[in-house]
């Protein structure tokens, strides 16, 4: 007679021999007859966790989750444990060691029903309560993302990042063998061959793996899009768009916020992105910027902003016309009273000798350089001409007064104005030999120079800005209404500086240098990224405006919505309002764009925003998932 497993009311489980050929009915009328135990329920006594769910549900539904999850942890090791005696015995018999594949054969019977019996027990004293479900998932779950997790983190496992085909077809054959792994280590519970069962096993777990994950990955990306197109609608919601579109644009690695942090040196100055970051890549997404009607005006705003901050650093060495007075009142006052005594244009005037003079202006007439030797010829003449006038000597004032011209005289010589710095080195040693004759006729001559350079500095420095910022203020207006501060001016100015006799002082050159700098930076955006042609028709092959996906499904869905109501013509008149409304509220989300990619610390502001809003935390997937790399739960 064949047996059959049969539970009893009480809930045990029992192999009986029944009738050959004997349907379902026979056989349950046969086995209430030969076993009275099977006709009627037995009365069941209450057990400690039904008294504890009357006294305290909240108690009971703890035991309930700790309970599953225990029994659903050690599911795995009782499944390896069972999965290594089934393969020990198919071992032994393929050995031909029949007679110890009979005993592990009897062993693994045993244990198979004490583990068919564990999960009945399981399942009688569970009930079917969040509690029990959560636990369950739980000890289901945790060792294999533990497990895997720990794995991927420790490099054992690949990381699939290739794309297309290729990468799904690596990507699904990784998960397929983390779900047949699954199945694998499950204990085998149903009547049938073992190897049956286990590779029933096995193929759900490798088929319904990569599944899961297909699922998962396209709830969440319609969810996300759905999240994105009812963002649109609120204040809030355009702001966190507009920072992913900024973010689209430039990028948001560290190095990339760090780049637009930096300081343009130069107050109320601030850089655009390509400025700072200066790269191609860069320099491509803010001409798109500044070529789309919603986004172009901030950009005016800022180069506006930045060119009024240029100025007024420039105004700054110049100062105002009470600076200056002051500055050459100062130097009056520190001045005029030593030259009165001694060196005055009128009156009493001292006579001294020119020989240590003349001699090296003879020495300087045979020089090989046209200019000095030119320049010395007739610094020597005017001397001679002095001296002849007073008995071979020369007043004070006038060797001073030569002193004084020493520059404009070797720039006369040039028929081009121009002298070289080799040419005024070879002639320094004259103002030296003049300077040391009138500082031993009148002690403390030197000082003075001294005291008269010190003081004339802010004028120079004045004197210079001002020609710069003349040349700034008699050229054009940007779109704000302000002066167009021009890299050639600059660049004019200093170039002028460098062979200037009188200089401007290192601060000074300094700031104007800073100014210098900065605008060669803002050369950077005007650079045209295409290879050829006009350079908007490469830089606007990339968008700032909405998916056109979205708003085409948001068309649509307005359209179907008002067709089922209003026919044909509110189908058109919806979908229509719809368009309208998403171009409405996709121009304020570019407008929000170019406000924050004008300048480089509020592109840097929403690339941080935008960085810490994709930084999820890890879910129960990414660990189970073999191409994301979330981080190990130790």
């Amino acid at each position: 007679m064949p047996i059959k497993r049969v539970q009893f009311p009480d809930g045990s489980i029992h192999r009986i021999e029944v009738p050959e050929g004997a349907t379902d009915e026979q056989i349950i009328d046969f086995v209430k007859a030969q076993h009275p135990a099977a006709q009627a329920p037995a009365k069941q006594e209450p057990t400690w966790r039904d008294k504890l769910r009357a006294f305290s549900p909240s108690a009971a539904g703890a035991v309930d989750l700790a309970d599953a999850a225990q029994h659903h942890l050690v599911n795995p090791v009782r499944g390896l444990g069972q999965l290594g005696a089934h393969a020990l015995e198919s071992g032994l018999a393929g050995l031909g060691l029949d007679s110890f594949a009979a005993k592990q054969h009897a062993v693994n019977a045993e244990n198979d029903a004490d583990i068919r019996t564990r999960e009945a027990d399981y399942q009688k004293r569970t009930p079917n309560n969040a509690p029990a479900y959560g636990g369950a998932a739980a000890g289901e779950i945790l060792p294999w993302v533990y497990g895997v997790g720990e794995l991927r983190a420790l490099g054992m496992l690949p990381k699939i990042t290739q794309g297309g085909l290729v990468g799904l077809a690596l990507k699904g054959g990784a998960l397929a063998g983390e779900g047949g792994a699954m199945g694998a280590a499950q204990p085998v519970i149903s009547d049938g061959p073992y190897s049956a069962q286990k590779g029933k096993q096995v193929a759900v777990g490798a088929a319904s793996a990569p599944l899961l994950a297909a699922g998962v990955k396209g709830t969440e990306a319609t969810a996300s899009g759905l999240a994105n197109l009812a963002r649109y609608a609120t204040p809030a919601g355009r702001e966190i768009i507009a920072d992913a579109r900024v973010g689209h644009l430039l990028g948001n690695d560290p190095s990339t916020i760090a780049a637009l942090r930096q300081d343009s040196g130069i107050p109320g100055y601030e850089f655009t992105p390509a400025q700072a970051i200066g790269t191609p890549e860069a320099v491509q997404a803010e001409r798109v910027l500044r070529n789309n009607g919603n986004t172009a005006p901030a950009f005016a705003a800022r180069e506006s902003a930045n060119n009024a901050a240029a100025r007024n650093h420039v105004a700054q060495v110049a100062g105002d016309d009470p600076a200056m007075q002051a500055a050459i009142e100062a130097r009056r006052k520190a001045t005029d009273p030593f030259r009165q005594k001694y060196l005055p244009e009128k009156g009493h005037r001292l006579l001294l000798d020119p020989s240590p003079v003349v001699g090296v202006l003879q020495k300087l007439t045979l020089s090989g350089n046209d200019t000095v030797r030119a320049a010395a010829r007739k610094h020597l003449a005017l001397l001679q001409e002095h001296m002849a006038q007073n008995g071979g000597k020369i007043t004070t004032t006038a060797l001073d007064d030569i002193r004084q011209g020493v520059g404009s005289t070797l720039r006369s010589i040039p028929q081009n104005g121009a002298v070289t710095p080799q040419e005024i080195a070879k002639y320094a040693p004259v103002s030296s030999a003049i300077t040391d004759t009138l500082d031993r006729a009148i002690p403390g001559y030197r000082a003075h120079l001294a005291a008269y350079a010190r003081h004339s500095q802010p004028i120079n420095d004045m004197e210079a800005a001002r020609k710069l910022l003349d040349a700034i203020d008699s050229g054009s207006r940007d779109a704000g209404g302000n002066q167009v501060v021009n890299l050639n001016q600059v660049k004019s100015l200093i170039a002028k500086d460098n062979n200037a006799e009188f200089p401007m002082s290192d601060a000074a050159r300094q700031q104007i240098g800073r100014v210098l700098e900065v605008l060669q930076r803002r050369s950077i955006a005007n650079n045209n990224v295409a290879a050829a042609g006009p350079g908007t028709a490469a830089d606007l092959q990339r968008a700032v405006q909405a998916s056109p996906l979205l708003m085409r499904l948001l068309g649509t869905i307005a359209g179907g919505a008002a067709g089922s109501h209003f026919g044909p013509v509110g189908a058109v008149a919806g979908a229509a309002a719809a368009s309208e409304a998403a171009t409405a509220l996709n121009n304020k989300v570019a407008q929000q764009v170019g406000a924050k990619a004008a300048s480089a610390g509020s592109a840097a502001d929403a690339l941080e925003a935008y960085r810490l809003r994709t930084q999820k935390p890890a879910n129960v997937f990414d660990y189970l998932l073999p191409y994301q790399q979330p981080p190990s739960l130790r």
